[in-house]
Formats: structure tokens, sequence, C-alpha cells
């Protein structure tokens, strides 16, 4: 049932992809459709993130492709699997830093904190908590002298 879903939405989004200017606002509309329904339908929410990926991955949109797997672990921490939610937090990480998506990497940093809390790992839920202050801040600096 879920794969006739994503093949629907999949067609839908041929079809709304002539519509949108680029890649990246479809990829911003599936990932507020994603954020619509994190918490109250998770199997929904599923559908979007694979709606991100499945885009991204045909169009080599890297910054989707991280988003898509760092949404799985958001949404594998809301279902209480917190390790495998630091594992697709780790390679989103990854993604994000190669290709220096600063804002992304600070709330990827965030997310691994709190995953590292929710196991125990209090000391690297510190360190990745602080990089995220850290890099917050930097952004914060930046946008006011801009």
């Amino acid at each position: 049932m879920r794969y006739y879903i994503i093949v629907i939405l999949f067609c839908v989004s041929c079809s709304t992809k002539q519509q949108v200017e680029n890649i990246s606002e479809l990829v911003n509309y599936y990932n507020q459709k994603y954020l619509t329904y994190q918490r109250v339908n998770v199997d929904i929410a599923k559908i979007y993130i694979d709606s991100i990926y499945m885009v991204s991955k045909q169009n080599n949109y890297e910054k989707g492709i991280g988003l898509a797997i760092l949404n799985t672990g958001l949404l594998e921490h809301i279902k209480g699997n917190f390790n495998l939610a630091i594992s697709n937090n780790e390679k989103a990480l990854a993604i994000f830093s190669a290709i220096k998506e600063d804002m992304l990497i600070a709330k990827t940093y965030a997310a691994l904190g709190v995953n590292y809390w929710q196991i125990g790992e209090n000391d690297k839920a510190l360190i990745y908590l602080f990089k995220a202050l850290k890099l917050h801040e930097t952004l914060n600096l930046r946008k006011e002298t801009a």
C-alpha cells in the first residue's frame, strides 16, 4: 500500500515539477508536508521523506538527499529508535558538511546531541549541542552583519 502511494506522489511530482521553478522548491514542498505529519502519522510522514529522497536522487540534489536522511533520523527519534536516528544523523551530517550547508549542519548537530542524550551518552550529547549552539551563533552574527 505504501509503495502505491509513493508512485502516486511521484506521478504528482512529475506534473508538479513543470509548475515548480526548481527542484529545491519541490523538495521544500515535500518537506513542509513531512513536517505536517511527522508527529501525527509517521507512515504518511515517511512517504513524504521517500518522495524527497526519490526526487533529490533523480536530480542529483545533494541537499535534498541529506534532508531526507536527516528527516528519517528525526522520525526514528520520534519512534524511540535513538541509535538508528544517530546513524541517519551522521549520514546527513556528512552530506551537509560536504556541501557546506551550515544551517542544516547546526540542525543535525542538535539532533545528534539530543539522541546521544537519550541513550545516556551525555559527554557526546554536550559536544554536539555546543557545536550546534556555536554554529547558530556564527550564523546569526553573519546575518546581522550582512
